[in-house]
């Protein structure tokens, strides 16, 4: 393999949401210099929050830790003993308790973003090769300049990426085919302000439906009293054969079903906003952690929740169900930094 070309502690991170942003806070970590671009206004990626007009928080991403991997579970103890996490009072797989962020859900990535380098609302239009490294020509017209590059979008996003830039061409045959084979179930999750506090609701925040309707489970935001703030998540396969219909249909299933569930009139709902998630869960995966081709001494890594091989009950490995997409961005994001601090070393 040939050298590194350039400075190799200079490093370019494209996503920022919890692969991104625990690889380069590893590196960064281990003295790399690091640079983190997102396409969004905030960090997090799928730990996501939103505010609705009167200015309250809605988690409306990943909510829940449901921890498989002896890492994560470590990793969950460090961040509850420093009061991001709490426990949910839900047990999980194997009895282990489930968590969720204290508070709202980007506070976690915001943690994770502290003190690096990064720029948000830049989007990337194509990743290139340069006499020094790489260059990613963001959709302002501005480029970003590094040594080593760390892709963690969603993979149709980072095939487009490396496409435009005429490197996917210059990816082994096999690997590029694995990677255009990798894809994601779809979701939709209603964010609903009530007018008044709902006492039906379990005293965990988290309400899990196995009724077989349209609903997998809602989350109440509203954690230290208030009017009830609600975050309704679909479930995977009606989310995928209703991902083309009209919002406004969609919306109206959810907060039926919702309503039904948790016993509440329609009409106590003040405020509603559905978001779309396109890749929302990994149906099927790339089979490493993180992937590493090496372009002339160029190195690239690839990263995010869809990699890494799924693990059956007992395996210590996410499987492709349940909470576990944020876990598996966590291992992928600490093998891709590994891969950079690896040659680096």
């Amino acid at each position: 393999m040939n050298r590194p070309r350039g400075n190799p502690s200079r490093v370019l991170v494209v996503g920022a949401g919890v692969a991104g942003l625990v690889a380069a806070r590893s590196l960064a970590d281990h003295g790399l210099e690091v640079t983190v671009v997102d396409k969004s206004r905030g960090v997090g990626g799928r730990l996501a929050t939103r505010r609705l007009g009167d200015g309250a928080s809605f988690d409306h991403g990943a909510a829940l830790f449901d921890p498989v991997s002896e890492p994560f579970r470590r990793q969950l103890a460090v961040w509850e003993e420093d009061g991001l996490v709490e426990r949910t009072g839900v047990d999980g797989r194997d009895g282990v308790p489930t968590r969720r962020v204290k508070g709202p859900a980007t506070s976690l990535a915001k943690h994770l973003a502290r003190g690096l380098d990064v720029r948000l609302g830049a989007r990337g239009v194509s990743l290139a090769l340069d006499g020094e490294g790489f260059t990613l020509t963001l959709e302002d017209g501005t480029d970003v300049r590094a040594a080593a590059a760390l892709l963690t979008a969603p993979a149709p996003q980072l095939l487009e990426l490396l496409d435009r830039g005429g490197l996917l061409r210059r990816v082994p045959d096999g690997t590029r085919a694995a990677l255009e084979a990798v894809s994601y179930h779809p979701a939709f999750v209603l964010m609903l302000r009530l007018s008044s506090r709902l006492e039906t609701f379990p005293s965990s925040g988290i309400l899990l439906l196995r009724d077989g309707g349209p609903v997998a489970r809602i989350f109440e935001n509203a954690r230290d009293g208030g009017p009830s703030r609600l975050s309704v998540y679909t479930r995977a396969g009606w989310a995928a054969s209703r991902f083309g219909a009209p919002p406004g249909e969609v919306a109206e299933a959810l907060k039926e079903a919702a309503a039904s569930a948790l016993g509440f009139e329609r009409s106590a709902v003040v405020e509603e906003e559905l978001k779309r998630w396109r890749f929302a869960r990994a149906a099927s995966v790339f089979p490493e952690e993180a992937l590493f081709v090496d372009l002339d001494g160029a190195p690239l890594v690839l990263a995010g929740d869809a990699f890494g091989t799924p693990g059956e009950p007992g395996s210590g490995r996410p499987p492709l169900a349940g909470n576990t997409g944020l876990e598996r961005a966590f291992l992928s994001g600490r093998a891709a930094a590994g891969r950079l601090l690896g040659l680096r070393g």
